[in-house]
Formats: structure tokens, sequence, C-alpha cells
């Protein structure tokens, strides 16, 4: 598959905390195994190779703070081939992948296209309430609600080298204290920024770019080649 229709949960409802990203630099020639490691991890919400400072960038949340402590304390750092491990807490994101909008349209081809089906009409409430062993009823009650209240958000994941997007890159700026918010609401207006957050790093003034080699899984789905991987890993 190249591309998938979901639906993303809301932090507040995948754990006790907001996520934290994670740069691996690996032993020589260890950087593949290395990020294949990172990617079986459930906590593993993004997982890439990437060149410069860092082998493998990668998005974890685990479900409670014992789990964090655990998790980057113990697993990821004693994993094999590893050679150093920095994690940074996201305070908050100003704009997320759900919310990309590939600028493939002009305004007046989607107001022909109109507004995608809801969640609920991909999905539907017949086979939710069979899923789940509740009535149907309950079922598209339950998702409306869900929907409304954007404790879900539908989304279509896309790779974006497969629309001509080759260059792919994790860039981390680091700002003097002040002067990060009204950064990160400018890079969020910026229609090439699928994500943009806001860490724990006052004090310095440091730009790395960090260009994506692969990406091996991305919002918790596993890809090969750019590709979504099926249930069954093909």
């Amino acid at each position: 598959m190249s591309d998938q229709t979901l639906s993303q949960p809301d932090w507040s409802i995948t754990g006790e905390g907001n996520p934290w990203h994670v740069r691996l630099t690996a032993e020589p020639g260890r950087a593949d195994e290395l990020a294949r490691r990172t990617a079986a991890l459930p906590e593993a919400q993004l997982v890439a190779t990437t060149a410069g400072r860092t082998d493998i960038y990668a998005v974890v949340q685990p479900g409670t703070r014992g789990a964090v402590r655990e998790l980057l304390t113990a697993r990821l750092p004693s994993m094999p081939g590893v050679g150093s491990a920095r994690s940074e807490l996201v305070l908050r994101a100003l704009t997320r992948t759900d919310s990309w909008r590939v600028p493939r349209l002009a305004a007046e081809h989607l107001e022909e296209v109109g507004e995608p089906p809801s969640a609920a009409g991909r999905a539907p409430a017949a086979k939710i309430a069979r899923e789940l062993g509740v009535a149907q009823s309950t079922a598209y009650r339950t998702a409306r609600q869900l929907l409304r209240d954007g404790v879900v958000r539908p989304r279509v994941e896309i790779e974006p080298a497969l629309l001509g997007y080759a260059l792919e890159a994790v860039v981390t700026l680091t700002l003097a204290p002040g002067d990060t918010e009204h950064a990160a609401e400018v890079l969020a207006r910026h229609p090439s920024a699928r994500y943009v957050s806001l860490a724990a790093l006052p004090g310095i003034s440091a730009v790395v770019v960090l260009p994506v080699l692969d990406v091996l899984r991305r919002n918790w789905l596993d890809r090969h080649d750019g590709l979504l991987r099926g249930p069954s890993g093909g």
C-alpha cells in the first residue's frame, strides 16, 4: 500500500504524558540493525535512519511515567549497537502530521472535491459494533462523539516521497529563552512543515538538520521502501 486511511487518537488517551524525541548514534556499521530494533519497540511511533550527527531519529510514547523512565534510561541505551542516546520531551505540538495538507490542488479544485467523508462513513457503525461487541446505535454515537470532541482525528497516511518530495529532514532549532514560542508559530505556518513542536531546550542558539535516509515506522505503521506494510508485514 502507498497510503492508508486511518484515525489518530489524541495524546491524552495514548499515555500519561507527551511524546519524547530520541536521537541515537550507532556503533560503526550497526545503524540499520539498531533502527530495526528501535522500530520493533511497541512505544515507537516514528523511527527513521538519518544522516549527520544522529544515526536514528525516533518518537516514542510510553504508556506510563514509570515506563518512560525504564525506556529512556535502561532499554534504549542498553540495546545492542547503541553508541549514545539523547532524549527530549515534547512540551506542545503547534502542528501535527494529521493536519498537514499536501499543496497539490488549487482552491477551486478543493471546492469541487468538497469535504472528505467522515471516519464513521469509512468504518460503518455496524462493523465497529461487531468488533467491539456493542449495539450499533452505541457504536455510532460513540464514534460521532469522539470525532466531535477531537479525541480521534481522521487522516490519510501518505508517504511524502511517493508524491515527489524526495528530501525529508528533521530540523532542530535551539533558541534563546523567550524566542521559542514565536519561532515555532512561524514554522508551523510554513506549508512544508509536517510537524512542529516545542521541546525543553532553552538557552542555546543552534540549528541541526538531519536528512532522513529511510523511514521504518511512521505514526505506528511499519514501512518498507516507502510503502506501508500490511498486517502480516507484507
